[in-house]
């Protein structure tokens, strides 16, 4: 059953939806934009390095066409081990698992929760020979790993409710329905803490979001039904209302998880730079620097700080969390020094967007989050 999968995987529409997936390209825009969500104090930063982070979220899946090795580091049949039927568990170390079940069973259940580790460690290794450019690249490829560790469809060898009845929920809830209601999805964080095992990390929320593909399964058949069929809104609707919850823990928590993988390799690789975190109002090093919104989440008003080290042309747009322009900012001073600009939002609708300044070819980001 196993090589059968691994055939249709490689089917033109299969692998056009397989290239999409893993919360599609909005999915994996948002849970990567929300990392700062998470962000504790030691981590301000990392905030510079967001918007990057979004915008490369699925570089992963868009390696897949190129790379055949790509693909099983996407998901993991965990069901399909007879030790996480019997017990909830795997051996976690690979070496382990590979002797218990052989390197062709282990490579057709797939990779995820090493080549999350991989990406770990390759971010660990780059911190700390300051090698940011490639630190900052392999995070980006982390933090998809770890969004596919959080969508349960990637979790199972039902990864397409082809088992169940449910054949094409794969592509019905995690692109479909997240491009209908991404809006929806807001949330907050809560501080990165400190991780002693990243492997067992990694396997801890895997065990964790596992059992909710049983939830989606069980909203598809309702939907389906409410809906007279898989393709209609009232379908959609259904499906939505049956999850929504499930849905927002699952993204809240995988913004969480990356931000606490990325503190975690940080801080094995010694906290590179920490003499550096502060940025000073009065000497900045930078052409921009010290963006801030306050608060956050923004209601009616709010104020934008920024520390601006060149005069010239600045430019100041707000994107929604799929990268979409939401709106431009004028009247952002272009002199040198520390700046202030009150700002009332009101023509955002509630949910999560960032700010981006670009002076030049600098460019800094702070996200944040409308609740009117």
């Amino acid at each position: 059953m196993k090589k059968n999968k691994a055939n249709l995987r490689t089917l033109p529409l299969l692998a056009a939806v397989i290239m999409l997936s893993s919360w599609g390209s909005t999915g994996h825009t948002m849970i990567s934009f929300r990392i700062n969500l998470s962000f504790n104090q030691e981590m301000s930063r990392f905030n510079d390095w967001v918007f990057y982070l979004s915008e490369h979220a699925s570089d992963a899946d868009k390696r897949k066409s190129d790379d055949p090795a790509e693909g099983p580091k996407h998901y993991i049949d965990i069901d399909n081990y007879d030790s996480f039927v019997e017990n909830g568990t795997i051996p976690h170390a690979l070496e382990e698992c590979i002797s218990e079940y052989g390197a062709g069973f282990v490579a057709d259940n797939g990779y995820l929760p090493w080549a999350t580790l991989a990406m770990y460690d390759s971010v660990v290794n780059c911190m700390r020979r300051e090698d940011w450019t490639n630190a900052k690249k392999y995070a980006a490829d982390m933090g998809h790993y770890v969004a596919d560790g959080h969508m349960p469809m990637h979790l199972t060898g039902n990864y397409d409710g082809q088992f169940t009845g449910n054949k094409g929920i794969h592509a019905r809830y995690e692109i479909d329905m997240i491009a209908r209601y991404h809006d929806q999805i807001v949330y907050e964080g809560t501080p990165a803490a400190t991780i002693d095992d990243p492997l067992a990390y990694i396997f801890n929320y895997i065990y964790a979001n596992y059992p909710y593909m049983d939830s989606i399964l069980i909203a598809d058949d309702y939907a389906t039904e409410m809906g007279n069929g898989n393709t209609s809104e009232q379908y959609y609707l259904a499906l939505w209302e049956r999850t929504e919850h499930l849905t927002r823990k699952l993204f809240s928590n995988a913004s969480h998880a990356f931000a606490e993988l990325l503190y975690a390799a940080w801080i094995e690789a010694g906290r590179p730079g920490a003499e550096a975190t502060a940025i000073s109002p009065t000497m900045p090093a930078t052409t921009l620097s010290g963006l801030h919104i306050s608060p956050n989440p923004v209601g009616a008003q709010a104020t934008i700080s920024y520390y601006n080290n060149v005069p010239g042309l600045l430019t100041a747009t707000v994107f929604n969390a799929t990268g979409r322009t939401a709106m431009l900012l004028d009247d952002l001073s272009t002199t040198i020094g520390r700046h202030t600009r009150e700002w009332n939002p009101s023509q955002l609708s509630n949910g999560n967007y960032y700010l981006v300044l670009q002076s030049g070819c600098r460019k800094v980001c702070a996200p944040f989050v409308v609740m009117h």
